[in-house]
């Protein structure tokens, strides 16, 4: 749901409203920005660029693409009790060691290699008044160090269950 939803806490709220006492609302959001625990991914990589890019181009057209914690504050806010959260790490391509997460690497590669061209066009188009051939030379930037395997980044993935009881 990345930048499709402009007023978080207000579906949240609607969802609360709408769930029934023992029940749950379970949710799983990619958070889009590029990380690194080992300082492979550069303040100076593409990638890093991207992340600020697309999180500014959400904010301004009105689709803030929140940090995990603005999720917690908002279902505490709405009512919902129980509140657990699981953080998985979805590589970007398959430099992990772990057999899992280079699997799941490999999905991500793939998942970048054909769509994020087309949520960076939609998003830095409309969000900040880029020309549609700027984000295709950002892009062609970024697809090398999305496949390098010396560059240890991920976006998390928070989920698959946020389980938020109603009372």
């Amino acid at each position: 749901m990345i930048a499709s939803i402009g007023n978080w806490a207000s579906m949240i709220r609607k969802a609360y409203k709408h769930t029934k006492p023992g029940g749950y609302f379970e949710l799983q959001e990619l958070d889009c920005r590029f990380k690194s625990d080992d300082g492979s991914l550069l303040d100076s990589h593409n990638l890093n660029y991207w992340s600020r890019f697309i999180t500014e181009a959400a904010a301004n057209y009105n689709r803030p693409i929140p940090h995990y914690t603005d999720y917690i504050a908002w279902f505490e806010r709405a009512g919902f009790v129980d509140i657990r959260q699981v953080v998985f790490k979805s590589p970007q391509n398959p430099w992990p060691k772990n057999k899992v997460l280079k699997e799941a690497g490999k999905f991500q590669l793939l998942a970048h290699t054909l769509g994020l061209e087309g949520v960076s066009l939609g998003l830095l188009t409309r969000g900040l008044e880029w020309k549609a051939e700027e984000v295709r030379v950002l892009m062609a930037k970024i697809r090398p160090e999305l496949k390098d395997r010396g560059i240890h980044a991920y976006q998390t993935t928070y989920g698959p269950s946020l389980h938020l009881f109603a009372t």
